[in-house]
């Protein structure tokens, strides 16, 4: 089922089914916040609060210091479960994308940071966390009086299951990928399949990551206009997916035939677009190789980047690709063109947009 309530903050966009079929406890799930950080000396961040004394006192707190630590605390009753860990200290006002996993079985817990503008995620596991009132999950993403979430936060969602973190979403499902017989579906592909590539001819698709998220924060897609950047048809990505932008600009700028802009800047030019608000969203990404560009409705649009993460097991157990082995996955070494900073790509949008 997996994203069973989610909210923005302010309201909630999905609410848990109330039906007989539904379980009283989540025994398992996965809690996403998404927040700016402004934590200051002596002035702690609460992300969220929730305190209920209906049945049993339960207690659900996120907070956030100036040092970088973050601490979780889920109170049931008598019992209660701590989740803490020390960030890489992020600086004011970037975006955070805190995950807090339990498995109340297995008796596991995983808390990661994720700073979606530094770009990078801290992790750590803990033990014997407490499951989740259904009742509660409802209150999470109400924002009513028994709720209290700071006023940056803009996604609450609770999931029925572990979800996985450390990777970009990609591009929304519809969009069609060049392959050497026409455009197809990027969520059609499958491993083997032979796509179009902008460095390298035809590549054979290594694996395929699909997933459905909440369709606002962070995850919320950048949807470009054709005929803008080579598109034939309109292309929707996440705000972080980088496409390869060629031209004039990007040449005289930065001494490149091409440079890497994440969507998130180009939907600051007249290229871009709203979406017609939706609660979830599909996403697909596609692991080459060698990291390269697929040719997607017209434009260029760069493959999943992995670095080395076959080398890092703990990161790869909790990622979208947690069912491959090390073998399994390319080292990627070298990124398909020079990637833009934001303050470099804010540059190039103000030359696009003149």
């Amino acid at each position: 089922m997996s994203w069973i309530a989610l909210g923005d903050g302010r309201r909630a966009l999905r609410r848990p089914s109330a039906g007989p079929e539904a379980p009283a406890l989540l025994a398992s799930g996965s809690l996403v916040i998404e927040t700016l950080f402004h934590a200051v000396d002596l002035a702690p961040q609460a992300v969220l609060r929730l305190r209920r004394c209906n049945g049993w006192e339960r207690l659900l707190e996120v907070t956030l210091h100036a040092d970088g630590a973050v601490l979780v605390e889920h109170r049931q009753g008598p019992a209660t479960s701590f989740a803490s860990l020390q960030m890489t200290r992020p600086g004011q006002e970037e975006t955070l994308r805190i995950t807090y996993c339990w498995d109340a079985p297995m008796r596991t817990g995983l808390l990661t940071v994720e700073n979606l503008d530094a770009g990078t995620l801290d992790q750590v596991s803990f033990d014997d966390p407490q499951p989740m009132p259904l009742d509660d999950a409802d209150a999470l993403v109400l924002g009513d009086g028994e709720t209290r979430t700071d006023p940056s936060v803009a996604l609450v969602g609770l999931s029925d299951q572990i979800e996985p973190v450390g990777l970009a979403p990609g591009i929304v499902n519809g969009a069609l990928v060049e392959t050497p017989l026409g455009g197809r579906p990027i969520e059609t592909l499958k491993r083997g399949d032979l796509l179009v590539t902008e460095g390298r001819g035809y590549a054979p698709v290594r694996q395929v990551i699909r997933r459905e998220l909440p369709a606002f924060g962070r995850f919320r897609p950048v949807v470009l206009r054709a005929p803008f950047f080579g598109l034939r048809r309109d292309l929707s990505v996440a705000m972080d997916h980088r496409l390869l932008i060629r031209g004039t600009d990007a040449e005289y700028l930065f001494g490149a035939d091409g440079v890497l802009v994440e969507a998130r800047h180009l939907a600051r030019t007249p290229a871009a677009k709203r979406m017609r608000q939706a609660v979830t969203i599909g996403y697909t990404q596609v692991v080459l190789d060698t990291h390269d560009c697929l040719m997607v409705s017209g434009a260029w649009a760069e493959s999943l980047y992995l670095s080395d993460r076959g080398k890092e097991p703990a990161r790869l157990a909790s990622a979208a690709l947690a069912d491959c082995t090390p073998a399994e996955l390319p080292r990627h070494s070298r990124v398909a063109g020079p990637p833009l900073k934001s303050y470099e790509a804010m540059v190039l949008v103000s030359a696009l947009s003149a």
